[in-house]
């Protein structure tokens, strides 16, 4: 049986960032699977020495932040892979807007969104890639008012929803000792440099001095 070659072209599944701890989980269940054959480009990271009985697919280093085209055709021309799969966010994949000039595989976008509107510019990224995935039924519905010709389908990862969620009205709800019902304000997420985390900390903040129910 031939195998599905595919190429997902992200941050390494070696180094601690979102994307990169990303690609180690979805990598690693799809390496499980018999008829595939894996290959990760690992987007500004050199080369590491990693073991295959942790990472049960190949590694090729990019220590480009961006793919060049030159480094892409080298990887298409020596995998041929019949999948491309991006993880990124949209504005930062525009460098395979010429590799599908020649490439005629399938590419698959798979990005975040964080906040709307997207911008009309994004669209011819958006319309060569042959299918669109985001993270959250919001990104999907902030996609859709932006461009809603085109097909969006969604795929979660990095919270089981099941488990975190905003609150839902129980009788068990949090009450203060005067018997108030509590306004809970609840925050799950990584504390990155880059995220400039400590601006996310100053909304509760900003919502406690309004409210003297908000805990």
């Amino acid at each position: 049986m031939r195998k599905t070659v595919l190429l997902w072209i992200s941050d390494s599944p070696l180094v601690p960032t979102g994307f990169g701890r990303v690609t180690f989980e979805i990598l690693t269940r799809l390496a499980a699977k018999e008829n595939m054959d894996i290959h990760a480009l690992a987007v500004g990271a050199g080369t590491f020495a990693y073991s295959p009985s942790t990472i049960p697919f190949r590694i090729l280093p990019c220590p480009s932040p961006d793919p060049p085209p030159e480094t892409l055709r080298e990887a298409i021309d020596t995998i041929h892979p019949d999948v491309v799969v991006t993880l990124s966010d949209i504005w930062r994949v525009n460098y395979m807007l010429e590799v599908k000039e020649e490439w005629k595989g399938a590419w698959i976008g798979y990005f975040p969104i964080d906040a709307g509107p997207l911008p009309q510019c994004f669209k011819p990224i958006l319309e060569r890639m042959d299918c669109r995935v985001t993270t959250s039924e919001f990104s999907a519905a902030v996609f859709r008012q932006a461009f809603p010709r085109l097909d969006i389908h969604v795929a979660k990862h990095g919270v089981d929803a099941d488990r975190f969620h905003p609150g839902r009205p129980t009788r068990g709800r949090l009450k203060l000792p005067d018997g108030r019902q509590a306004f809970v304000i609840g925050c799950v997420a990584r504390n990155q440099p880059r995220l400039i985390f400590l601006i996310s900390l100053r909304a509760p903040s900003r919502i406690s001095r309004r409210m003297e129910t908000a805990i």
